[in-house]
């Protein structure tokens, strides 16, 4: 069983909004509608979870009957424990899902999918075009040994829920060297097989009001 969790729960500060950047329409419909649409009509996912306040959760759910939902936490990390205690305990595979990533493709989800026999985890990643500098030292890094992370992020989801586990027993949802799902997984075990495939850049993360006009323009 395939489950996905969808995380709306941020506050989004940086977009600038009194209203969340998840919950700001994008051509006719709410931005975390995108991103449902596309796990929702994938026939390999088998349950979705969408993390998100309460307020959120009558409207969403008239619309699609086979959402769960579950209240979201202080924390993104906190807001995927959540997701991951409501996932069916049939579950075999999760992937986790930013909400603002509304243009995630069926590809990438059916190819994160592929790797699971072989691996504890598969990450969506792409190159950076622009040269990256240390601030401190002012140093270049090779952009060849840089990768940058998308979602959805697939795991087993045993190791997953492990891992979070572990995280919350030391209370750590606020740890700021621990970005994202795969930072959970990794800081408790690293003997794993990870791997890491080709993203794509259509599926970029929105973060401040201007990323909805590149998101427009992908739309037309």
């Amino acid at each position: 069983m395939n489950s996905a969790i969808i995380l709306a729960s941020g506050s989004g500060i940086r977009f600038g909004s009194k209203k969340p950047k998840q919950f700001t329409n994008l051509k006719n419909k709410m931005i975390v509608e995108h991103s449902i649409d596309i796990f929702y009509n994938n026939n390999n996912i088998d349950e979705i979870i969408l993390v998100c306040p309460n307020k959120w959760q009558n409207n969403l759910g008239e619309k699609y009957k086979k959402l769960k939902f579950a209240s979201g936490g202080e924390t993104r990390l906190e807001s995927s424990y959540i997701g991951l205690l409501e996932s069916d305990s049939r579950c075999i595979n999760v992937l986790i899902h930013d909400a603002v990533r509304p243009f995630v493709s069926q590809n990438i989800i059916n190819q994160a999918l592929t790797y699971m026999d072989s691996f504890d985890g598969a990450i969506p990643t792409i190159n950076s075009d622009d040269s990256l500098i240390d601030k401190k030292t002012l140093k270049y890094k090779s952009r060849e040994k840089i990768k940058l992370v998308q979602t959805p992020q697939i795991f087993h989801y045993k190791k997953i829920l492990e891992a979070y586990v572990k995280l919350e027993k030391e209370s750590l949802f606020n740890d700021n060297m621990l970005k994202d799902d795969l930072s959970v997984l990794l800081k408790y075990n690293n003997n794993l097989k990870i791997k890491l495939f080709d993203g794509e850049k259509s599926n970029f993360k929105i973060t401040h009001k201007d990323d909805l006009t590149k998101l427009t323009d992908l739309m037309k």
